[in-house]
């Protein structure tokens, strides 16, 4: 009895495998340079318990009568699958589980995948692209497009993993989607090379309230986002999304509403902050109620994205201190990345300033929110037992130098007057 492996996946889909003779272009077994009958390894997903059993019979008769299995469904099916709807599943089934920014993500690499296709191989719009039309030689001619086109080496690498991470989905199930070829077992074999980057220098401190200074002094909302940032060392989308009750004045703490990871997320952690930021945001504090928000960051859609022009803020602030010769270019926009990460470079600031000065990096840790880097580390060394190091590394940062060496007049991070409430924020 020929084996077959059957492996249930939940809600009702097995999925089988087997090994069966690998046909030469005669259509005979295929023998190897050793005389030795070469085998491949094959899958099946079917969905329901009776499919499983149906399919097991066929392979393992198929594999005793002819030494290969082709599905009884194949000669029945004149045409093979649309490729854009089997993506549409895909990304279906990726939007249960992957955030809503990476499922946005996963769009742009397919739309940009098929427009590339349809380029290469000349199939207008009005006509369907089939699964037949995926293959090693596409996907390494799309890469090239890409590169020749002038994208960056992450954004293709990016891409090109998404296209063929779709490719082994679709070949998955060949009965829903027939037609598919079968994908390189290597990944290696169709993506480009893994982008390699030299980690840029952190800024200094003086250089963040470089860039604070050369915000408009109009810039209320971008200046706060600054201040926050450079005191917490948190992420802009996670200072973006801080609420009035996330702040705890009295109490020198900060709730942390989102994290990049679920684990950090369902974490909800909570930090100290510095008597400098209190001291900095309590007039704006003190003046909101109820569930306001620190600052205006979320478009008019309801989007969960951070608003980019924000980030577009600091990016001038960088830029006004870079040309001013108060800041290195290279600290906020790396001369071997082609977009610039002017938020981040806060991030990079605070937890260059606290390892300078001595802080274990499990405390930074703790307060940035990287996880551990052991079982004990991840499980025995959160906020509640680090709570007293993490106030004492805060601490250390100093208060944001408004004057800078020229003297310039201090411009406090005062609450926006009730007239201008309406007016457009920048």
């Amino acid at each position: 009895m020929a084996s077959v492996s059957v492996k249930h996946l939940g809600s009702g889909k097995y999925k089988l495998r087997w090994r069966e003779l690998r046909p030469g272009p005669d259509g005979l077994p295929h023998r190897g340079p050793d005389g030795r009958l070469v085998h491949r390894a094959r899958s099946l997903t079917v969905q329901g318990r009776a499919d499983k059993d149906q399919a097991l019979a066929d392979i393992q008769r198929s594999l005793l009568e002819e030494g290969e299995y082709r599905p009884r469904t194949a000669s029945e099916v004149p045409t093979v699958a649309n490729l854009e709807e089997a993506a549409l599943e895909w990304l279906a089934w990726k939007r249960t589980r992957c955030k809503p920014r990476s499922v946005r993500t996963y769009l742009g690499h397919i739309t940009r995948f098929f427009e590339a296709v349809r380029g290469l191989r000349g199939i207008p719009a009005d006509r369907p692209i089939g699964v037949d039309e995926l293959g090693r030689d596409l996907l390494i001619e799309v890469v090239a497009r890409w590169q020749k086109l002038g994208r960056s080496e992450a954004w293709v690498y990016s891409a090109s993993r998404s296209a063929l991470d779709m490719w082994r989905w679709v070949s998955d199930d060949v009965r829903r989607f027939p037609g598919v070829p079968v994908p390189p077992r290597e990944a290696k074999a169709v993506l480009p090379r893994v982008p390699v980057y030299v980690a840029p220098p952190a800024p200094t401190l003086a250089e963040v309230d470089a860039c604070l200074r050369h915000l408009p002094a109009r810039a209320y909302s971008s200046r706060r986002v600054g201040a926050l940032l450079r005191f917490t060392g948190l992420r802009i989308s996670q200072i973006l999304a801080l609420r009035r009750e996330h702040i705890d004045i009295e109490g020198r703490s900060l709730v942390v509403p989102i994290g990049k990871s679920a684990h950090e997320e369902a974490e909800r952690r909570t930090v100290p902050i510095s008597s400098h930021l209190i001291a900095e945001l309590r007039p704006w504090l003190e003046g909101l109620t109820g569930p306001s928000r620190i600052v205006p960051a979320y478009d008019r859609a309801g989007s969960e994205r951070p608003a980019n022009r924000r980030v577009q803020s600091l990016a001038k602030g960088w830029e006004a201190a870079t040309e001013a010769g108060e800041t290195r270019r290279s600290v906020w926009a790396p001369p071997n990345r082609r977009i610039s990460r002017p938020e981040h470079a806060f991030r990079a600031a605070f937890q260059a300033f606290l390892t300078s000065h001595g802080v274990d990096e499990l405390v930074v840790d703790a307060l940035v929110g990287h996880r551990g880097r052991s079982v004990r580390t991840r499980h025995y060394a959160g906020a509640d037992v680090l709570w007293d190091r993490m106030v004492e590394a805060v601490d250390l940062l100093p208060a944001i130098d408004w004057v800078g060496p020229k003297g310039g007049a201090v411009i406090p991070l005062r609450a926006r007057r009730a007239a201008r409430a309406g007016t457009k924020r920048r």
